[in-house]
């Protein structure tokens, strides 16, 4: 199956797989999967390469990401509204 990622939706992917690794993102469990907590603003000032112009195309690539189960997502309304990713069970 081929999962027609580019290299954008590559670079996004390492990057947060890289930054659940490293210990350093706030973590969830929530229903037993563990999430964890990405700020799409940072994200985007993190990898300037990426020059897809804002949060909305942003948004989109990760939803992709999610539809090809390469992350999990999670929208957490607690005190604020918090935007929470795992991995997926392909990554």
């Amino acid at each position: 199956m081929e999962l027609r990622l580019d290299v954008n939706d590559l670079i996004i992917l390492k990057h947060i797989i890289d930054f659940i690794n490293s210990g350093k993102m706030v973590e969830r469990e929530i229903d037993g999967e563990t999430y964890y907590w990405l700020k799409q603003d940072r994200l985007l000032e993190e990898l300037p390469i990426l020059n897809i112009g804002g949060s909305t195309v942003l948004r989109r690539r990760l939803k992709k990401l999610v539809k090809l189960n390469l992350l999990k997502y999670h929208l957490m309304k607690k005190g604020g509204a918090y935007t929470l990713y795992g991995k997926g069970y392909r990554t």
